[in-house]
């Protein structure tokens, strides 16, 4: 990672859809695996991260909801 770059949070498998939760001294999947230490800066990644995948999770069920209302 470059200096002054944000960190990023990443899953073990490309495909897993967990959430980030905090987990004694980590923040670890749902899903999968992953975890990685309790600093701030991961804290933001993993809030952000989160935050996307629930938004993803709306509009996915919003345009289900379009495809199977014939809208």
């Amino acid at each position: 990672m470059e200096s002054g770059a944000s960190p990023q949070v990443e899953h073990d498998t490309p495909d897993c859809a967990g959430r980030w939760r905090r987990d004694g001294g980590a923040w670890r999947c749902t899903g999968c695996a992953a975890a990685y230490p309790l600093t701030p800066a991961v804290a933001r990644a993993a809030i952000r991260e989160n935050a996307c995948g629930l938004l993803l999770a709306r509009l996915t069920a919003d345009g289900r909801a379009a495809i199977e209302g014939g809208s």
